[in-house]
């Protein structure tokens, strides 16, 4: 199992994002309010930009119309709720699919 989280604006979009998530082999799903203090840490990507390792990609994201790249401090305030939960290795793929047809965004590593 490998696990995912992925954040939204709203509330509505996380639990619409992981009632998609259904058919797939998934477990431990949860959909939290991510505390004020928390979210001014966050170097969020589009979940568009997640690689088939699962990792977004390195250097600044191609940015497009749907895509708007990186975040900057004052927009990633309004990601409100995280979408935490584990899928098997054989969903993987799909659940990332999912994650990008709902406008997820990810958690960017430090080290990217």
């Amino acid at each position: 199992m490998k696990k995912l989280q992925a954040y939204y604006r709203t509330q509505n979009d996380a639990e619409s994002a992981s009632i998609s998530l259904k058919q797939l082999e998934v477990s431990n799903v949860m959909v939290d309010e991510i505390p004020e203090a928390s979210r001014k840490e966050l170097v969020l990507v589009p979940a568009a930009n997640i690689g088939s390792s699962g990792t977004a990609g390195t250097g600044v994201p191609p940015v497009t119309a749907g895509n708007k790249g990186l975040l900057n401090k004052n927009d990633k305030s309004s990601f409100e709720y995280i979408l935490e939960f584990d899928v098997s290795e054989s969903d993987y793929e799909q659940a990332v699919a999912k994650l990008k047809e709902t406008d997820a965004h990810i958690d960017r590593p430090e080290n990217e």
